[in-house]
């Protein structure tokens, strides 16, 4: 679910950390409210490692799920993580993974020898279907031996495709680099990673 971003860098300690169970307003699931002491906030699944996000289906159909302004004051949107630190690799997916149930758009990248992200395919569409296709083609299967990670951000349909238009123009990804002359709307990379474009 989209949450309150924030930059320790930036921001000043000006609150407690504030954790409690509560119910979420467009489903009705039961789900944990986190307030840290840098104002950042985020709805959890559960409590505990890997620390799932609550990914609400119904919030999507909400107009509040179209972009959102994060704390850097441009339009950003939520990448995926496993747990809170780590990125999914692509071979580790699983359809249990409650978000890629859903619409959105995506990045396969692998870490060159310098840590820098290079990107091997930006896609879109519904997530597991696209990154089961990708796993077994040709194109992507070339770069395997690279570790492939993988991360994805849910997005209403009338987005998907500006999104994942905008991404591929900034990240010039390996496989799939056909142009629609639409330059699309940019939402930034997914954080705290070296891009080389």
């Amino acid at each position: 679910m989209f949450y309150n971003r924030y930059n320790r860098k930036n921001c000043q300690k000006n609150s407690e950390r504030i954790t409690h169970k509560t119910r979420c307003r467009y489903c009705g699931e039961d789900v944990f409210y986190h307030k840290n002491e840098y104002d950042g906030r985020v709805f959890f699944q559960d409590l505990g490692g890997p620390w799932p996000k609550h990914f609400c289906k119904a919030f999507l159909n909400t107009d509040r799920a179209e972009l959102y302004i994060c704390g850097t004051g441009k339009r950003g949107i939520y990448w995926v993580k496993q747990g809170y630190e780590k990125w999914h690799q692509l071979n580790g997916l699983s359809e249990d993974i409650e978000s890629l149930r859903h619409n959105g758009v995506y990045i396969i990248w692998y870490f060159d020898e310098h840590n820098t992200a290079r990107t091997v395919k930006v896609g879109k569409g519904n997530l597991w279907e696209r990154l089961e296709d990708d796993r077994r083609s040709p194109e992507v299967e070339n770069y395997v031996h690279r570790d492939l990670h993988v991360t994805w951000a849910l997005l209403p349909v009338g987005y998907i495709d500006s999104v994942a238009a905008s991404l591929i123009e900034k990240l010039q990804p390996f496989v799939g680099k056909q142009r629609s002359g639409d330059t699309g709307i940019f939402v930034g990379l997914p954080p705290k990673l070296e891009w080389k474009y």
